[in-house]
């Protein structure tokens, strides 16, 4: 796979002390692992800075590139411009990570070995052999019910529909409508992967270490996660 495209997208707000970091892991990950990686960082015009941590990356680093948004525009929107960019360029495989280090770059190919087989993979938190470190049980359980009901509702057997740690296969990305999934933050998790269910396509969950942020605010708000309810109730109309 050194010759594929691996297009990797990190939506970032307010994420400076953790952006160089990752950016670093990420890069030493692929070098070793022969992976001809692409990395678009898309900023949402951050407060402290981590726009302009983000164009100091590109200008060091050639496969970085950055797209910084006047506002503040969310999960969502960020991810269906990154993914048009990584179809338009012809990518083979399109990462999701988070900015805060909770997602391990060094998971990376373990997800393009699970890839050779599957159109989706999803780095679980709830399977075997996955933990999450320094979440509280009031965080943990809210997580927990939350995908234990949009997989009731929807029907849909993984066990982490909300995971922001996930790979996608490009050429089954482009069999779906994009502009369609208008929801943010862990609604527009839910979302992708019921329209890849919906289609039969193949989907898989490798395990994971999802470690809470060190530094920074978590962007978990009551308003994220009634939209994702009343998206699930949508979805299940449709079906």
């Amino acid at each position: 796979m050194p010759n594929e495209l691996v297009y990797i997208i990190i939506p970032t707000y307010n994420e400076k002390e953790s952006l160089p970091l990752l950016i670093e892991e990420i890069l030493s990950v692929c070098k070793k692992a022969r992976i001809n990686e692409k990395i678009l960082i898309i900023d949402d015009n951050s407060p402290d800075g981590t726009g302009e941590i983000a164009r100091a990356l590109q200008k060091k680093y050639a496969s970085i590139y950055t797209y910084n948004r006047k506002s503040k525009k969310g999960l969502g929107s960020a991810y269906r411009f990154g993914f048009s960019k990584a179809l338009q360029e012809n990518a083979a495989f399109i990462f999701e990570i988070d900015a805060d280090l909770s997602h391990n770059p060094r998971s990376i190919p373990r997800f393009l070995r699970a890839m050779q087989e599957n159109d989706l993979v999803l780095g679980s938190r709830y399977i075997p052999h996955a933990s999450v470190k320094n979440w509280n049980t009031v965080r943990q359980c809210i997580s927990r019910a939350g995908i234990y009901y949009a997989r009731k509702v929807l029907d849909i057997p993984f066990t982490d529909l909300t995971t922001g740690f996930r790979c996608i296969r490009a050429s089954k990305l482009r069999t779906i409508d994009l502009a369609s999934i208008q929801t943010e933050g862990y609604g527009f998790q839910i979302e992708l992967v019921h329209l890849f269910h919906q289609k039969n396509l193949r989907i898989a969950e490798i395990p994971i270490t999802f470690i809470e942020r060190r530094s920074g605010k978590s962007k978990f708000s009551k308003q994220i996660a009634f939209e994702a309810f009343k998206k699930v109730i949508e979805l299940r109309k449709n079906i």
